[in-house]
């Protein structure tokens, strides 16, 4: 009784975890976007022209974490077991961490050159993290439709709304923080509702 207990807590205690990152995400992601209008700058404009490069590393890395933290969750639920989808978020969170490494602008002086090869640095990381999470969602997308075809399909529609949508504010507002809010909130959307759809299903 003790033992199944502690189980039923520990259970409770992870999924309240994993409700409060999906929130915290896109809430955090909002109030370090907000610093500046996000209608001019990126997040990483707003990190690294306006002094706070240290708070923007440690979005990334929350952020990377926690996004890792859930979807590994959501995987686990539903007994997902492709490598390759693990490989590519398990890239992606990395090549998260590094995007916000690597500085669009420095302080001192430094060539144009090399001004040049961060940001394109930093762009490439900043894709690579997308399109790896995206591969790795779209795997699990279409995997579940062994568990729930029409689960899938909201699956793969969500999916498909969060990447269109930021296609779409990007054609709009060109790079700037809308399109980034707009895909880090859309995704947080997704994560929210299959992961409530997963936990009242009976299958799972």
């Amino acid at each position: 009784m003790i033992g199944s207990n502690k189980n039923f807590v520990h259970v409770l205690f992870v999924e309240y975890l994993v409700l409060f990152s999906i929130i915290f995400i896109p809430v955090y992601t909002l109030l370090f976007g907000l610093k500046k209008s996000p209608f001019e700058y990126t997040l990483s404009m707003i990190g690294n022209w306006y002094g706070f490069q240290k708070s923007f590393i440690i979005w990334g890395v929350i952020t990377a974490v926690l996004l890792f933290f859930v979807i590994i969750h959501i995987f686990r639920r539903t007994k997902f077991q492709n490598k390759k989808a693990y490989r590519f978020l398990y890239f992606s969170a990395i090549f998260l961490i590094l995007t916000v490494f690597v500085p669009t602008i420095h302080d001192e002086p430094i060539p144009k050159e090399l001004r040049s090869l961060d940001f394109n640095i930093h762009a490439v990381l900043g894709v690579l993290f997308a399109v790896f999470l995206i591969v790795s969602l779209l795997l699990f997308s279409k995997y579940l439709s062994l568990v729930d075809k029409e689960l899938s399909v909201k699956s793969f529609r969500l999916i498909l709304f969060c990447v269109g949508g930021s296609v779409f504010t990007l054609t709009v507002f060109g790079m700037t923080g809308i399109f980034e809010l707009f895909f880090f909130i859309s995704l947080s959307v997704f994560l929210l509702i299959i992961n409530k759809d997963l936990k009242s299903h009976r299958k799972v």
